[in-house]
């Protein structure tokens, strides 16, 4: 069983595994970052962007709409 909501702009997960004979129960909580906030921060690292997708399956990415944001950047030389 899984629950994900999003609260305080932060994605909070609950994950719940049970067997014959035990339960175990997870929480994870991710900070979620908009597009240029990630784009400013490895930039003052020196790193550009050189591909963006919207999913494991590299579909194009929409801020509004992707279930994932997958950058790849690019060291300046």
């Amino acid at each position: 069983m899984e629950h994900r909501r999003i609260i305080n702009d932060r994605v909070v997960k609950e994950i719940e595994i049970k067997g014959d004979e035990f339960s175990h129960r997870y929480f994870e909580s991710v900070k979620l970052y908009s597009f240029q906030e990630i784009l400013n921060v490895f930039k003052t690292f020196g790193f550009n962007p050189i591909k963006k997708f919207g999913s494991y399956n590299s579909d194009i990415f929409s801020e509004n709409s992707s279930e994932r944001m997958i950058i790849i950047f690019k060291r300046k030389e």
